[in-house]
């Protein structure tokens, strides 16, 4: 069960549950708060009214979907659940602060050096759009907030500055009882959406600070030998490391190479559906790109963003179970769980054919590691969603991608194979005749209600005594006969 709360100090009451009868509903006790109701009852926060204490649901069941909201858009989106660690209760309220479930994330795309180390201006930063996801703790929409500008500038003055990017993300208490991809703090997905270039994906993981003292975790008294008390953080010392209490901030920061963005191009044409020969070309069909892993190489991944190198990371996994399913893969020569790229939208979303039937999309390979002199090969996807009658197709496919050339010019990558898309003419109308046995529903024998859906079951134990349903057939009909 979800509910939704919008407030910056989040106040959460319990949710009540109902059920329909055929006897007259009582009038309800208005009420401020428990004092105001019988011995046996509580004060709903949400109807203020009085309900017994026993219809309240169990706190395992409750679910709370947290939104602050600013200007209209949500900047800040949590899900709760009445047994967090983070929720606090007290007689028939619930109630906790965003400190306690809150981080901040200061995030930082360069598309060159700066000159002063952590003193960028704008030309060395990547300019277009950003975006974070994470999936929903209870299998719902993804915990997505709108798409910012990149980056961050104040006008306000005679000479524009550049702002921190930092975004407001929420991080759940290590005890809280969470799925696998949340599992300790799970992984949060950036995506960079360049104004000019292709997007990129980046892998984001909280760290956690490592302890075996409380006094590791916290900010220190007079003493310097004890935490301050108004310091709430400690250490856990089943995990190893310290709490995150008091909304925590963490930069990010990674480097866009403009060599790994390439030009992909390709062609989409109309077949005949029997002699496969080619009708014509197709304007203004929508294509989408997504990455693909190539055979007989490996994976395609992204390690997450760390100031720690890779190889004094210590080891995460040394097989795929060890890492989240479906989202990751172990990669065998770091032992890190990496964010599998395979599947995921490898161009900005927008791509359509010209008039004659050609498309060029930007595509980022992840050639970091790669030599400029040296060509590579990358995977992908194309799917293309042609309107009217034509059929959709999707396409896997080697792309090879060439090295730099002088000038450090960028070859353009070609879709090996021409998209060719099948019309096999007008629709046609089609009727089926579904048909199928009965199953007896009710009772047994002569007695039994044998049926073809549930209409045919009696209304009342009057009804029921009387000569009972017995179908043999169902022709996909109810049992009134209807449609």
């Amino acid at each position: 069960m979800i509910t939704h709360a919008r407030a910056t100090l989040l106040r959460i009451g319990p949710l009540l549950f109902g059920c329909s009868t055929l006897a007259p509903l009582p009038v309800p006790q208005e009420c401020d708060n428990d004092d105001d109701c019988p011995s046996g009852e509580l004060c709903a926060p949400d109807t203020r009214v009085c309900v017994p204490a026993s219809n309240l649901p169990p706190l395992a069941d409750l679910g709370f979907d947290i939104q602050e909201l600013v200007g209209g858009q949500v900047v800040f989106r949590a899900e709760v659940t009445g047994c967090d660690q983070e929720t606090v209760r007290t007689q028939s309220m619930l109630s906790l602060t965003g400190r306690e479930l809150e981080q901040t994330f200061e995030i930082v795309a360069y598309v060159r050096d700066p000159a002063v180390p952590g003193m960028p201006v704008v030309e060395d930063l990547l300019v277009g759009a950003m975006e974070l996801t994470q999936p929903s703790r209870f299998a719902r929409a993804p915990l997505a907030p709108p798409r910012i500008d990149y980056p961050s500038i104040d006008n306000t003055g005679e000479v524009a500055t550049l702002l921190p990017t930092a975004l407001s993300w929420p991080r759940y208490h290590p005890f809280d009882v969470l799925p696998p991809v949340l599992k300790d703090g799970g992984f949060v997905l950036w995506r960079s959406i360049p104004t000019d270039g292709a997007p990129v994906l980046q892998m984001l993981v909280a760290p956690n600070k490592p302890c075996t003292l409380d006094t590791q975790c916290c900010a220190l008294d007079e003493s310097g030998e004890a935490c301050d008390v108004n310091d709430p953080n400690f250490c856990l010392p089943d995990l190893g490391h310290c709490t995150a209490i008091g909304n925590p901030h963490f930069g990010f920061s990674y480097k866009y190479e403009d060599r790994c963005n390439r030009t992909l191009a390709g062609e989409v044409v109309v077949i005949d559906g029997q002699t496969l020969e080619t009708r014509a070309v197709v304007a203004d069909v929508p294509l989408t790109l997504r990455h693909a892993d190539t055979e007989s190489m490996p994976r395609l991944g992204v390690h997450a963003i760390d100031s720690v190198k890779l190889e004094d990371r210590p080891s995460q996994c040394t097989s795929d179970a060890g890492c989240i399913a479906d989202e990751q893969f172990c990669d065998p020569d770091t032992n890190q769980c990496v964010l599998a790229l395979a599947g995921r939208p490898a161009d900005n979303g927008s791509t359509l054919t010209a008039a004659d039937g050609t498309f060029e999309a930007q595509v980022y390979t992840y050639c970091e590691a790669e030599l400029d002199n040296v060509g590579i090969v990358r995977s992908f996807t194309v799917s293309a969603a042609p309107s009217g009658p034509l059929a959709a197709l999707s396409y896997t496919f080697d792309a090879s991608i060439g090295p730099l050339g002088g000038g450090d010019q960028k070859p353009v990558a070609r879709v090996p194979k021409r998209l060719c898309i099948p019309d096999w003419g007008a629709s046609v109308p089609l009727s089926l005749r579904l048909v199928g046995e009965a199953v007896p529903l009710l009772g047994s024998g002569a007695d039994g209600f044998v049926c073809c859906d549930v209409g045919c079951l009696p209304a009342s134990e009057e009804v029921a005594g009387a000569e009972p349903t017995q179908l043999t057939t169902c022709d996909g009909r109810t049992a009134s006969g209807a449609a």
